[in-house]
């Protein structure tokens, strides 16, 4: 078929037409209106945890996109909402593409990814080689396909980082990708049957080198989201059920004077940013702030050594506690590090805590599998983020670095 109407056709649709200039809308008057969405459906607490499951398998599946167009690929920490179909009608106007992701193993139930029609014209251009260009015409079959394969290996990415987070095998069937013009359905039931009912949107922006800057959806049913939550937070609680907090708690005792030697003097800019921004996310799980220790930060600078090969080396921190005046008792774990470019406008401490929100998916990043730095680390009390010139990196890896080479080192002490 070549998509246009034959005489017959046209002549039956102009007979069915009334001609006297009123639209049928403006005759029975203006009746579709936005339905009222029920903020009740989810808590923010709730809505915090789905956030956080698909900030993290997005993040997987980035490194995996990266991997299939060989282009910078940056997807951002995602916004949760509950949303009508209406809404979605408005948010994307143009046709585009539905991918139905199904869960066969861990997880039961269904989920539909939303791209943009340039979009995925783009991303498979990539794919075959192309420069991204390439995005005249109709989308077709072949575009189709690439975009399901590429989604079959980004959310197979996405499903492993599930598993490894909810404790769990999770496994999904091959996308199914499908042209929609969502023009055409003014129920969303008749693509799936959740759209008919507030469902959950769960919104990133999607970066491709400067080839694509747009957002894309996940649209989650409600049973499905409190299911993934459910199972989030039996992962944390080892299977137990969160508790409910106290009517009218008891006053806590006044906590212990603490030593003189844990002091924040002397913390880096790193620490008392990255505390501000990590210990209001641990308050609604209900885990302890951490604190900044400059003795800790300085400790942690001093350990670093240069050496001749590739990198800066590091030794242990408690190899200096004596010199910045910590007991030798005191009890340090690393949680991460690594290196970032700081260019010559850029401020190092944004551009740290930039890479960490984007890079290690905001408070997820550590060496230690299923800890996250909003839920777990209870018996610690102390972080530090230091970060510093690596001259050696520099030297050794020039060509990876447009500015300033800067390693940074995440610990924490109890």
């Amino acid at each position: 078929m070549d998509g246009m109407l034959s005489q017959d056709e046209i002549n039956a649709l102009l007979s069915g037409m009334d001609l006297s200039g009123e639209s049928p809308a403006e005759e029975a008057g203006s009746t579709s209106e936005t339905p009222v969405i029920d903020e009740s459906l989810l808590t923010d607490t709730e809505k915090d945890a789905i956030g956080e499951i698909a900030n993290i398998s997005m993040g997987s599946s980035a490194t995996t996109l990266y991997s299939l167009v060989n282009r910078k690929v940056n997807i951002t920490t995602p916004v949760v909402t509950l949303a009508s179909w209406e809404s979605v009608i408005e948010d994307y106007q143009k046709p585009c593409v539905f991918i139905q992701i199904r869960y066969t193993a861990g997880l039961d139930g269904s989920n539909i990814m939303v791209l943009k029609e340039h979009d995925v014209k783009v991303i498979t251009d990539l794919m075959m080689g192309g420069d991204g260009s390439n995005t005249e015409g109709e989308l077709g079959e072949l575009h189709l396909s690439a975009i399901s394969e590429a989604m079959n290996q980004m959310m197979g990415a996405a499903a492993t980082s599930m598993s490894t987070m909810l404790g769990k095998m999770i496994d999904i069937s091959p996308p199914e990708a499908s042209l929609v013009d969502l023009q055409d359905f003014q129920q969303g039931g008749d693509i799936a049957d959740f759209l008919n009912e507030t469902f959950v949107k769960i919104s990133f922006r999607m970066q491709v080198d400067d080839l694509v800057d747009s957002t894309i959806m996940q649209l989650y049913p409600i049973d499905f989201a409190r299911s993934l939550y459910e199972t989030f937070i039996s992962s944390q609680t080892g299977g137990e059920p969160v508790a409910e907090p106290e009517p009218e708690p008891e006053p806590e005792p006044e906590p212990e004077p603490e030593p003189e030697y844990y002091s924040p003097d002397g913390a880096t800019d790193f620490t008392l940013t990255y505390l501000e921004y990590i210990n209001p996310i641990r308050e609604k799980y209900g885990a302890p702030p951490f604190r900044a220790c400059g003795q800790l930060d300085q400790a942690v600078l001093l350990s670093r050594q240069e050496k001749e090969g590739w990198a800066t080396l590091y030794t242990n921190p408690y190899d200096k506690l004596e010199n910045v005046g910590l007991p030798l008792s005191s009890d340090i774990i690393e949680v991460q590090g690594w290196v970032f470019d700081v260019l010559e406008n850029e401020d190092p401490v944004e551009k740290c805590m930039q890479m960490i929100q984007d890079e290690f998916r905001g408070y997820y990043f550590t060496t230690t599998p299923n800890v996250t730095l909003s839920h777990n680390l209870k018996d610690y009390t102390y972080l530090s983020v230091v970060a510093f010139p690596d001259e050696v990196e520099q030297e050794q890896a020039a060509s990876c670095y447009k500015g300033t080479a800067y390693s940074f080192r995440v610990y924490a002490m109890k």
